[in-house]
């Protein structure tokens, strides 16, 4: 980490080793299970951190949905407008605080997650890393690596393969299973990713 000040601007540097491999983006394809396995681990770990973190406001996070929805949702075509109202309405009797906070990624998806030429996985960009319920982290990765748009049963399989491998390291509350097909839906909604509402049929 250095300091500079370049025509009276002052710049943090961070110098990272460089990783030679590919995202799974780039690879154009989703990490298989046992790959998956890996990266539930590397999830785990992170959120046995004690590090320190101011908190900063990320308007694509769960918890802000609420602020978000109630600022952009004039700019919302009717055929969504009713669903995501829905979702406010469910969110409105979510208990934030009852969730256990940990340290988190915030984004571990196909783009940060990198496979290196020796078939090591390592994720990347912390960009949106807080201090927030840690079952944020599983959402929105299995909106990202679990989600099959043509296949409902498939999705659930696969988020119930997530979960199993994650409580190997950290058992979920109960609350924490209550919450995440709602919190699922939210992330899926506003990435516009599916029109599919999971949470009625889970």
């Amino acid at each position: 980490m250095c300091n500079i000040e370049f025509e009276n601007t002052k710049y943090r540097l961070c110098v990272t080793e460089y990783i030679q491999g590919k995202s799974f983006y780039d690879l154009e394809r989703k990490p298989s299970q046992d790959e998956i396995k890996e990266i539930v681990r590397q999830m785990a770990n992170i959120h046995k951190s004690t590090q320190n973190l101011n908190y900063i406001y990320d308007n694509w996070t769960i918890t802000n949905f609420k602020q978000e929805f109630e600022y952009k949702a004039k700019y919302l075509d009717n055929k969504y407008l009713t669903k995501f109202e829905e979702l406010k309405m469910k969110y409105e009797k979510i208990n934030i605080e009852k969730l256990p906070h940990t340290f988190i990624h915030g984004d571990i998806i196909t783009s940060n997650i990198i496979k290196d030429k020796n078939n090591k996985l390592w994720l990347i960009d912390f960009g949106a890393s807080n201090y927030l319920p840690r079952i944020i982290d599983l959402v929105v990765t299995a909106c990202d690596l679990c989600l099959e748009l043509e296949n409902k049963e498939k999705t659930i399989s696969n988020i119930k393969m997530l979960i199993e491998k994650y409580e190997k390291y950290s058992k979920l509350t109960d609350y924490e299973k209550q919450v995440f097909p709602l919190f699922f839906d939210i992330v899926n909604a506003t990435r516009n990713v599916a029109n599919i509402i999971f949470s009625e049929h889970w």
